[in-house]
């Protein structure tokens, strides 16, 4: 066990070197890029154009993940009754309406496990990978352990759960998880918990073919230059990345000149 341990350290003492060196390894957010738009992943990826604008969403998704991340920190040592005392006074409203839920979660949950903190707890959190052999990386936000089965935990803030996206996500953190010893071979299990909605979905991951053919085609675009727009009047809302209307609507020009070449 004792050589396991230290097997697992090295894994992760290397992860955190070559963490900050492959930045232009292909990610989870690559994919999802890729994916609503080949353009907007050009403007961001390839030209470096970033939406500064404020977005509270992203705020307040980061702040949910700090304060789970640091829950289990601190829960086995502080009685289960006394959890809400996590929640500081910097929290908003809704923000501890929705940490008040995720506890509550985490409590029946743990009794699921007849109070057994070692089961219940996380075998990791917020946890760095890389696949230099397949050039990925990304940062996986829990997995728990139920028996045979690892249950990649994925955060959510957002006002909807849209399963397919989530479901190519988790396949590519299959593919990740994969990568490092302790999980090769595993069977996985997807779950979303988005403490927002006071909702837990639990879903397949996509299919290793799948995702590895999204990986395909947007290294081959990268490769050939080529980004062929998928826009369209709600994703130009949703992107702010192209400076005007006419920008956007470049993908109905690639769509005729796709019809008149039989594309």
């Amino acid at each position: 066990m004792d050589k396991i341990n230290e097997l697992n350290d090295e894994i992760l003492y290397k992860v955190e070197i070559d963490w900050d060196s492959c930045g232009d390894y292909t990610s989870k957010s690559r994919i999802s890029t890729y994916t609503f738009c080949p353009l907007q992943y050009k403007k961001k990826y390839v030209d470096g154009i970033r939406d500064t604008s404020f977005n509270y969403a992203m705020t307040v998704g980061s702040r949910f993940h700090e304060f789970a991340d640091n829950f289990f920190d601190f829960a086995p040592i502080y009685p289960k009754d006394k959890w809400e005392d996590f929640i500081h006074s910097d929290f908003n409203d809704n923000e501890r309406i929705s940490l008040s839920w995720f506890i509550n979660q985490e409590r029946e949950r743990l009794e699921l496990f007849d109070g057994d903190m070692d089961l219940w707890m996380p075998i990791v959190r917020e946890c760095k990978i890389v696949d230099p052999l397949h050039k990925l990386r990304g940062i996986v936000d829990r997995v728990d352990k139920i028996n045979d089965l690892y249950i990649i935990v994925e955060y959510k803030t957002s006002k909807s759960i849209y399963k397919p996206s989530l479901q190519r996500e988790f396949g590519f953190y299959k593919i990740l998880l994969q990568a490092d010893p302790r999980f090769k071979g595993k069977k996985f299990l997807g779950c979303v918990i988005n403490p927002r909605l006071k909702q837990i979905e639990f879903m397949n991951p996509s299919r290793e073919s799948t995702v590895e053919k999204m990986i395909f085609n947007l290294r081959e675009s990268v490769a050939n230059g080529i980004y062929i727009p998928t826009c369209s009047g709600a994703k130009f809302a949703m992107c702010g990345l192209c400076t005007s209307c006419e920008e956007a609507n470049l993908y109905q020009e690639y769509k005729n000149l796709g019809n008149m070449h039989g594309i």
